[in-house]
């Protein structure tokens, strides 16, 4: 197969230093770790589907534009206490985890709202000595 750029390729966004990339398991976001910049970019994912039952297919269902297209989020980007290098997110979606490079090293955790993407922080968490470099989730 060959490859096609979606309409408003590439995205117009200045990223100083991307680290990670994270959907939520819906695959209705996008987050980008920008080390740059300390904060995490959002992004709708065009065509995705809205709940469980959804395929993604982009049947109508879903988020506006061309299927796989990216819209950033009103509502980003979103603050960091360090330099994101790491993301996770739980199995249902609820919860993001950011792993900060930045020396002490942090852990954060946000809460996903399903409806728009909106991150809020729920806690920051410091690790010292040294830096966090990746996050693992278990069930």
């Amino acid at each position: 197969g060959s490859l096609t750029a979606l309409p408003g390729s590439p995205i117009a966004i200045n990223f100083t230093g991307p680290t990670a990339l994270l959907t939520d398991p819906l695959e209705r976001y996008l987050f980008v770790a920008d080390q740059g910049s300390g904060n995490l970019d959002g992004f709708s994912i065009g065509g995705a589907a809205t709940g469980p039952s959804g395929s993604g297919s982009g049947s109508g269902s879903g988020n506006a534009g061309s299927v796989g297209s990216l819209n950033l989020l009103p509502s980003a980007p979103f603050a960091t206490k360090t330099a994101p290098t790491a993301l996770a997110v739980d199995s249902v979606g609820r919860y993001v985890f950011v792993a900060g490079q930045a020396t002490p090293g942090s852990l954060q955790s946000f809460f996903l709202a399903g409806v728009n993407g909106t991150l809020t922080l729920i806690k920051s968490y410091s690790i010292a000595p040294g830096a966090a470099t990746s996050i693992v989730l278990t069930k």
